[in-house]
């Protein structure tokens, strides 16, 4: 299954099998785009996490932004990821460091049984 989701055209695209819903984030504060799929998913007592990829530009900022946002819609903080923060990636220069950001993408879901991924 493809969709779009939120305005920037990227596709979603989401495998129906059972497993936990991944959302996978350039930066911070694209999960507001996403918020409406993330409750949806909370509702249906899918496990949710979300991955964030650049450190947003403040990380200190923008990181807790994002774990106050998603613990609204029901996300653990356990479950909230910021290798783009730890690494880091700076905001805008993700295609710089693809590789590196699948590596870390890889390492924080690795033993997550997913069974969707959601990307904006």
């Amino acid at each position: 299954m493809v969709a779009h989701l939120g305005r920037h055209g990227s596709p979603v695209s989401a495998m129906s099998e059972p497993g936990a819903a991944v959302f996978v984030f350039a930066h911070q504060d694209d999960e507001v785009a996403a918020a409406s799929r993330i409750a949806f998913e909370m509702r249906r007592g899918t496990e949710v996490f979300s991955v964030f990829l650049t450190d947003g530009g403040a990380p200190q900022i923008r990181d807790e932004e994002s774990v106050a946002a998603l613990g609204r819609l029901g996300v653990p903080r356990s479950h909230i990821f910021f290798p783009g923060s730890a690494i880091p990636i700076p905001d805008g220069e993700l295609p710089l460091h693809l590789e590196t950001a699948l590596e870390h993408l890889e390492g924080v879901t690795a033993g997550i049984p997913i069974g969707a991924v959601y990307c904006l």
